[in-house]
C-alpha cells in the first residue's frame, strides 16, 4: 500500500481516537465534579490531558517506525506498523480515561507538556541555526584555504562563477567541460 494512503488512514484513525478522549475525558470529570468531589483541574483540562496522552504514543510509535523504515530497517512492515500505532493509540484511550480521577493534577500535566515541546522547538531551531553557522564557516575555510584572502578582498578581475568553481575545488571540471 502507498505510503499516502497509509498516512491517511493513520491519521483518519488517530484523529477520532484523540477527538474520543477529549471528549471522555471531559465527561468523566464533569462527571466526578457533579458528584461533589473537589476537582484539581476544569473539565476542559482533564479533556486535554486525555486527549495529548492518547495520541502522544500512537504517533511516538509511528514515528520511530518511521524512522526505521527510512533507514532500511524493515523491522515491521508499514500497514502493520500503523495498524499497531492504532491499537496503541486505543489502549493509551482506555488508560487516559481511567486515570482521570480527582487527584489528577491535568492541568500542570498537560502545561508540563506543552512547556516541552516548546524547549524542544526552541532547541530544534538553535542547532539549525548551528548548522547553517558551521556550514558557512567551513565551506568559508575551505574556499579560503583554495584562494588568497587578500586577493579576495583587493582583486581587480571579477569572474564569480570561476571564484566559486575554483574554491569548491571544482575548477577543471569547468575548463574540462568548456
Amino acid at each position: 500500500m502507498a505510503s499516502q494512503h497509509l498516512t491517511l488512514i493513520f491519521f483518519g484513525g488517530l484523529l477520532p481516537l484523540i477527538y474520543l478522549a477529549y471528549i471522555l475525558g471531559r465527561n468523566k470529570a464533569g462527571r466526578i465534579r457533579a458528584q461533589g468531589a473537589k476537582m484539581h483541574s476544569q473539565p476542559d483540562q482533564y479533556g486535554w490531558f486525555t486527549a495529548v496522552y492518547t495520541g502522544l504514543p500512537a504517533i511516538a510509535v509511528a514515528t520511530t517506525g518511521g524512522f526505521l523504515y527510512l533507514l532500511d530497517w524493515e523491522i515491521i512492515p508499514p500497514s502493520l506498523l500503523v495498524s499497531a500505532s492504532l491499537a496503541i493509540g486505543a489502549a493509551s484511550l482506555f488508560i487516559m480515561v481511567r486515570s482521570v480521577n480527582p487527584n489528577l493534577a491535568a492541568r500542570n500535566r498537560v502545561e508540563g507538556f506543552i512547556k516541552g515541546m516548546l524547549l524542544f522547538s526552541s532547541f530544534i531551531s538553535i542547532f539549525t541555526t548551528f548548522g547553517i553557522l558551521f556550514s558557512i564557516l567551513f565551506e568559508s575555510i575551505h574556499f579560503f584555504q583554495m584562494q588568497s584572502f587578500w586577493y579576495f578582498i583587493t582583486g581587480t578581475e571579477w569572474a564569480p562563477d570561476a571564484a566559486f568553481l575554483e574554491g569548491a575545488g571544482r575548477a577543471e571540471a569547468r575548463s574540462t567541460s568548456a
